[in-house]
């Protein structure tokens, strides 16, 4: 093994916030399956399963949203009991399009246009229940995460919510680091590969204890639905 290779990051974006790219050789750079073939045996991949639905989740409290696995369940049982057209991984790719949509018509729209005519109530409560919990995150100032200065157009949403992803990554990548002896990471946009791979039990405190520092640890949740796997 050489000497610790080190990698220099910073946002692209004019007012500093966003995701973190990497301003030297970097392995962020390179296409997943090349990451996967330098990597794959030897780190774990420790990613955030829908991870703008679940950190609007846990921020807004919403009685109404599921955890992300049984909410891609819920979907897609009830996408194909209505008989909606599909496209690849609907159940995940879906409610993440029309999180970054900017009203409730335009949600509903995205379903006209996968050949649905009437939208079954079931899909029509959880888009309402959908926007009302974005916009409770979007429109209230986080003190650990403060505003952006972006525009309020078409692509605002996803602004504001990859700022607040950006620091409750950073902030487990803090903390496992303080849990466990780490060897290497690999830092990507939305998740990081690791070496070794961390303990279930180290990767729960860590996320209990963000949840708790960033004082958005809820009664129904005291996960952020972190998953670990091997990326070979």
């Amino acid at each position: 093994m050489g000497p610790p290779r080190l990698v220099q990051y910073r946002p692209t974006s004019f007012d500093q916030g966003g995701r973190l790219y990497a301003q030297t050789p970097s392995a962020q750079l390179f296409p997943k399956h090349l990451r996967v073939s330098l990597f794959g045996h030897t780190h774990f991949d420790v990613d955030m399963i829908q991870a703008h639905y679940e950190l609007i989740r846990n921020l807004s409290s919403s009685p109404h949203l599921l955890p992300a696995w049984q909410m891609r369940q819920w979907v897609k049982s009830t996408w194909t009991s209505f008989g909606i057209p599909e496209f690849p991984d609907f159940e995940k790719q879906w409610p993440t399009r029309i999180l970054n949509m900017a009203t409730v018509q335009e949600m509903r729209n995205s379903l006209v246009k996968l050949g649905c005519r009437d939208i079954p109530g079931p899909l029509d409560a959880f888009i309402q229940h959908l926007y009302a919990a974005k916009m409770s995150v979007i429109n209230q100032p986080l003190s650990w995460c403060p505003r952006r200065c972006v525009e309020q157009d078409q692509g605002y949403s996803y602004r504001i919510l990859e700022n607040i992803e950006r620091t409750v990554l950073l902030k487990l990548l803090d903390t496992l680091q303080s849990l466990m002896s780490v060897e290497s990471i690999v830092f990507i946009h939305d998740g990081f590969l690791i070496a070794p791979e961390p303990p279930p039990a180290v990767l729960q405190q860590a996320q209990t204890a963000v949840l708790s520092s960033l004082q958005i640890l809820t009664v129904h949740s005291h996960s952020l639905n972190v998953s670990v796997s091997n990326p070979s």
